[in-house]
């Protein structure tokens, strides 16, 4: 049986029902209608406080109880394989950086990719948009990390076993992005999926976070790139 108080539940179920919930909604409409980005900003500016609500709540709890911050992937004492995780955001770094001075697209692949960004529902097109992003970047991918790896590992972790949290972690966090439609919610799970092991592997979420934002960014900086070869929407 887990080891949660009456708070963690309910931060569990909220997770578990009201998250995909809310995404799922705000998928719809941000297909039916983009209204200028309205709907876009609604759903940046949600992640964004969705974000702030959970990491609060998260960090507060732990420091209230006296919980071990370790116990939730924020330990200070980092091994090799925590070393290994830092070199992969390395890696990520330097493909980002790729993209912003070395990547050429001509218009066609410039389309091309950004019609694959304009899929996603999320990528910003106005410029209130490309404003905000970076919030929700940095925002929701710290809540994400905290939520997805660190709380539900230790939630779920003593009834499924590490590996089976990993799974169970995935399958959350696909469902939370229902807005992006089937194939966003697969691809979202198996992104999921290797989070899930690389934090059963190294039990440290700070190189995660650090992947997470880095490339939520990457596309960010995609789309940024872009717009110097395709106009952006004046809204």
């Amino acid at each position: 049986m887990s080891h949660g108080s009456l708070p963690d539940w309910v931060l569990l179920v909220f997770g578990l029902a009201a998250m995909p919930i809310a995404s799922l909604l705000a998928g719809r409409r941000l297909v039916d209608a983009r209204s200028g980005g309205r709907e876009v900003l609604v759903r940046y500016r949600w992640i964004i406080g969705r974000g702030l609500l959970v990491s609060l709540a998260l960090l507060c709890t732990w420091g209230a109880t006296g919980r071990s911050f370790a116990s939730l992937g924020l330990g200070s004492d980092f091994d090799s394989r925590a070393w290994l995780g830092f070199g992969i955001d390395a890696l990520l770094l330097g493909a980002m950086a790729w993209q912003i001075f070395l990547l050429r697209p001509g218009p066609e692949q410039a389309a091309l990719i950004k019609r694959r960004l304009i899929d996603s529902h999320m990528a910003p097109q106005t410029r209130a948009e490309f404003v905000l992003f970076p919030q929700v970047a940095l925002i929701g991918s710290i809540a994400e990390e905290l939520f997805f790896r660190g709380f539900v590992f230790w939630m779920l972790g003593p009834m499924l076993s590490v590996w089976g949290a990993a799974v169970a972690s995935a399958l959350l966090f696909g469902i939370a992005h229902a807005y992006q439609g089937r194939v966003g919610i697969i691809r979202t799970a198996l992104i999921g999926l290797t989070f899930g092991i690389g934090f059963a592997l190294t039990a440290s979420l700070w190189w995660l976070i650090i992947a997470h934002v880095l490339m939520n960014l990457t596309g960010y900086a995609m789309a940024l790139k872009l717009r110097n070869v395709l106009p952006v929407q004046a809204g």
